[in-house]
């Protein structure tokens, strides 16, 4: 096959030799017949050059000729008016001297006799002018005729002149349409030469470009068949070296196998000998042997038929796993399909419990556990009686509300984390009012919702993981103070400028650039990355709470769950966020720095506000850039997730009008629901 192979490259790349020869006598038979082309109109334009000078001297000779002609003619037209002026002249003194004659007859008959004797001398001396008139006339006569003929002589000259210039122009002007006639055929032979040679090109070029295409191929064609070569070279290498291996390990089997047959006679011999020694001490009979056999064979079949049963188990236990995929797939929708009916944003009311010093409470929680009453001062100018404004949310926490209690209710929440969404929760409320308390709480049964969170999502992890589920969570904790990000995580970051929002085009879950995140594998990490967080947050004492927060907190859980068997991906997050306490400036003495921050709070707070005004009322422009904190929350608010506010009250007396503001807001969020703006909650899943 390899001699087949070469001879065919030998032949196409003869083949190619043979064409590549061919187009190139081709070229040179067109260069010649271009070359003779160009000689040909160097010709031709060499002929028409000289037809053309030989034209200009006849054209100049028969203009010179025509002037000559025209000056003699008016040298005679010249000679013919000087003899007709001649005569005019001598007609006129004769007609002056027939008058002279006339008077002079008069005047001698008016004057006969004063004149009588100068009669005679008179008419002597006219008939003497008169004979000197008629000599002078008889002169200018034959002078006329003299130059009559000289003037007919030269007309008829001139004639025969014009006659032989128009023959000689007549002469020229067939000699021109000649030339020109000669010149036209030269032109339609040069137009008709260059015609051809462009259409001999524009063959050529198709036949040089065929002539290409097959070149192309056939190189295509040797280029395959060399690669084929190569290829087969290579395979027949790598079979060599493989039968080399093989025979390497057939030899060392061969040696092995030796050993092993001699090892195995050695063994033969021992087991016969060990026969023998057996039947000859138990003296076992063909019939016992036969019943061991039976008894053997029946425990076969009791083998086989078990196997048999366990393999319908088995299938069974894949088909129930299927099943349990696909109602763990059904279970997220309900689960989330109940979430959507509770509303996307849903609103959790908690009382903080009154100290010993604060008196009576201004705050009383329904039975019912959805509604609030509120006694506070009117809102009318005036009015010197206080005013009882009522409130419901989704739930109301009275005072004795354990954190357990309030966990219980936001868990459901946590599990749509996990399986795959956006889902934020917030505390709001002014200083003072117990959010932190809710969100972080404090060791064993006070722990917060954040460090439960943790606890639960892990918990689930680990009981999922047993069907096949393998999650992985990574967490990052940043605060928002004074409209700048810092990360929690990185004591020596500080505030700084390199901290950015970003968000994933695809609707990913909130990010801050270049901030750290932590793997969290167990929950005592997660509890070590909360105490390093709250270390670094910001916090002042103010008149309203010694231990104030400064700024927001948001603690970040990335979640990533697979399912491999499924091929399920899902990707979900849980942003849960401490904001710092809303209060009036007068109310707080912040001053200074104090002052500054509490305006940066309250200004993100407005934000906050707007947000939700913007989507309760449908607009189009969500003011999310307002804020560093709405623009990381985007996507939680943006109709693509799920939202809890914690609204956490203080029930003291003097705190009532900052209460009914924290109520009036949080009433305010109650109704609205992102799926105006955004269809409602997505699951980030991969099937």
């Amino acid at each position: 096959m390899l001699g087949v192979h070469r001879v065919e490259a030998s032949a196409a790349a003869e083949k190619a030799a043979n064409v590549r020869d061919g187009l190139e006598r081709t070229i040179d038979e067109l260069k010649a017949h271009i070359v003779s082309l160009c000689a040909s109109r160097d010709e031709i334009a060499a002929k028409a050059s000289k037809l053309k000078n030989s034209l200009d001297a006849s054209t100049r000779q028969l203009g010179q000729e025509a002037a000559a002609c025209a000056a003699e003619k008016a040298a005679a037209v010249k000679t013919a008016e000087e003899a007709a002026a001649i005569k005019a002249e001598l007609e006129e003194q004769v007609a002056a001297l027939s008058a002279s004659g006339a008077s002079a007859q008069k005047v001698a008959q008016e004057q006969m006799a004063a004149l009588e004797a100068n009669l005679k001398a008179a008419r002597a001396e006219t008939e003497a002018a008169v004979s000197a008139a008629s000599s002078a006339a008889a002169a200018a006569a034959a002078v006329v005729e003299d130059m009559r003929a000289e003037v007919t002589a030269a007309r008829d000259a001139g004639k025969v002149l014009k006659a032989e210039l128009e023959g000689k122009v007549a002469m020229l002007d067939r000699a021109v349409q000649d030339g020109r006639a000669k010149l036209a055929e030269a032109e339609a032979a040069r137009e008709a030469a260059v015609e051809e040679a462009s259409k001999s090109n524009a063959n050529l070029v198709a036949r040089n470009g065929a002539l290409a295409t097959q070149l192309d191929e056939a190189e295509g064609r040797v280029e395959g068949i060399i690669a084929t070569l190569n290829s087969e070279k290579d395979e027949s290498e790598r079979l060599r070296q493989e039968c080399a291996t093989h025979l390497g390990v057939i030899r060392a089997r061969d040696s092995d196998l030796a050993a092993k047959e001699k090892e195995m006679n050695r063994i033969r011999s021992e087991c016969a000998a060990e026969v023998a020694a057996m039947k000859e001490s138990l003296g076992k009979t063909d019939e016992e042997r036969n019943e061991l056999l039976q008894k053997a064979a029946r425990e076969k079949d009791a083998l086989r038929r078990e196997i048999e049963r366990l393999e319908v188990i088995v299938n069974r236990i894949d088909e129930v796993e299927d099943q349990l995929l696909e109602a763990e797939a059904e279970r997220r929708k309900l689960h989330n399909a109940i979430q959507e009916l509770r509303g996307n944003v849903r609103v959790f009311a908690r009382v903080r419990p009154l100290a010993a010093s604060e008196g009576e409470s201004c705050v009383e929680a329904n039975h019912d556990g959805l509604g609030l009453a509120l006694t506070a001062p009117s809102a009318k100018r005036g009015a010197q009686e206080d005013q009882q404004y009522h409130f419901s949310f989704d739930r109301v926490f009275d005072s004795r509300a354990q954190q357990e209690d309030v966990f219980e209710e936001v868990s459901g929440l946590v599990q749509s984390a996990l399986d795959g969404y956006k889902v934020c929760l917030f505390a709001y409320g002014q200083t003072g009012s117990g959010k932190t308390h809710t969100m972080l709480g404090a060791a064993g049964e006070k722990r917060g919702i954040i460090p439960r969170t943790v606890e639960k999502v892990l918990s689930e992890a680990q009981r999922k993981s047993q069907k096949g589920w393998h999650f992985d969570m990574e967490a990052s904790y940043v605060e928002i103070y004074n409209e700048r990000i810092r990360d929690l995580l990185d004591a020596g970051s500080m505030h700084s400028d390199s901290h950015h929002v970003s968000h994933n085009p695809a609707g990913g879950c909130p990010e801050v650039t270049g901030v750290i995140r932590e793997a969290v594998p167990t929950a005592d990490a997660a509890a070590a990355l909360v105490r390093r967080a709250a270390a670094a947050r910001s916090v002042e004492s103010t008149r309203m709470n010694a231990t104030s927060s400064r700024s927001h907190t948001l603690f970040m859980l990335y979640i990533t769950g697979e399912h491999e068997a499924a091929g399920t991906l899902l990707a979900g997050c849980l942003v849960l966020v401490d904001l710092a306490g809303s209060e009036r400036v007068a109310r707080s003495g912040a001053e200074g720095a104090r002052l500054k921050e509490a305006c940066a709070i309250n200004k993100s707070l407005s934000s906050l506000g707007d947000v939700f005004t913007a989507i309760s009322n449908g607009q189009k422009h969500i003011p999310f850039r307002n804020s560093k904190l709405t623009h990381l929350l985007q996507p939680c608010l943006s109709g693509d997730g799920k939202t809890l506010m914690f609204v956490n009250l203080n029930p003291h007396t003097a705190s009532a009008e900052e209460t009914l503001c924290s109520m009036r807001f949080a009433s305010h969020v109650n109704t609205v629901e992102l799926a105006k703006n955004g269809g409602g909650a997505k699951s980030k899943v991969v099937s």
